[in-house]
């Protein structure tokens, strides 16, 4: 365990934990900050493109938030929030059933999220093409940005499709 300084120079006195077992791969490395209440977050996405066959794995990937206070057990899913269907349309209008409502503020939103360790985004899959997030997200002032790649269903063509996500980093969704 970690506690300010404590720190060992030694990495055969270090105490390593798992954060979270996500049964999928995580190919680029975490990035991790401080919110304003001094807790610890290390956010990182799933995906993997090494391999012909890791186009068309069909599994759908995510990208993730958690709160790491460094001192109790991995995280679990039941954990973390799913915010894949959250819409965010201003400070009074949240919705948990994207754009069909019913809207409520975003105070009770964060209220609500408070509640879990973390939060998860169910990236998209198009028949045996996922969304994959293959790149390190970069935090700049509460904006975590992340990239996703879908690659091309055409087995003659290089490439595929890109996305940039900027999500508020507390919530994974957009800030109102």
């Amino acid at each position: 365990n970690y506690f300010p300084g404590t720190e060992q120079a030694d990495p055969n006195s270090w105490n390593l934990n798992i954060l979270m077992d996500v049964g999928r791969p995580i190919t680029a490395g975490p990035v991790a900050t401080k919110d304003e209440f001094n807790n610890f977050w290390v956010y990182f996405g799933t995906g993997r493109s090494f391999a012909s066959a890791d186009k068309i794995d069909p599994n759908a990937q995510y990208i993730i938030g958690v709160k790491d206070n460094r001192l109790d057990s991995a995280r679990t899913w039941a954990q973390l929030r799913n915010i894949s269907n959250i819409a965010v349309n201003g400070i009074d209008s949240v919705s948990y059933n994207g754009t069909a409502g019913p809207w409520i503020n975003w105070r009770s939103f964060m209220n609500d999220i408070s509640n879990f360790r973390g939060w998860y985004r169910v990236l998209p899959v198009n028949g045996v093409l996922a969304e994959k997030s293959l790149n390190k997200p970069i935090i700049i002032g509460g904006a975590l940005l992340v990239t996703t790649f879908i690659p091309s269903d055409d087995p003659c063509a290089l490439g595929g499709t890109g996305y940039l996500y900027a999500l508020y980093y507390l919530t994974g969704t957009a800030y109102y």
